[in-house]
């Protein structure tokens, strides 16, 4: 071996690592591209790559949060629904109720119809509590 293939050689590995260190970087360049992260894994930046995972598993769980948060609404808008179905039933109840005490003005026919809308009324409150 003389000196000129011994630097050949060396200019060769030179050249290989230069060509490996542009290939790793052009990967890189094309996973950022491809992904628009600049964080991909943890060898791109260890700290930035736990950081991420920890935003993203917080993320995750407001996520989580928020689609029950928006379950127990719907369940209080059908509740409220329903209290205030059975408020207005309850109103116009107590109002028969309290026409009906007045019997001495009231004629057989109209208690008759009293009677109708305070059983209406009743069932009315019993189809509310069963479907709610």
């Amino acid at each position: 071996m003389n000196f000129s293939s011994v630097s050949f050689s060396a200019l060769q590995q030179q050249a290989q690592n230069q060509v490996n260190q542009s290939m790793s970087a052009l990967t890189q360049g094309m996973m950022r591209l491809a992904t628009g992260k600049k964080i991909n894994s943890a060898k791109d930046d260890p700290a930035g790559f736990i950081a991420t995972e920890l935003i993203k598993s917080e993320n995750a769980g407001i996520r989580a949060k928020l689609k029950t948060t928006q379950a127990q609404g719907d369940k209080l808008s059908v509740v409220d629904r329903y209290l205030a179905n059975m408020s207005s039933v309850l109103t116009d109840l107590k109002g028969a109720i309290i026409e009906g005490a007045n019997t001495g003005a009231l004629s057989e026919d109209q208690i008759v119809s009293l009677q109708m809308q305070i059983d209406m009324a009743v069932d009315a409150v019993e189809r509310i509590f069963k479907t709610a």
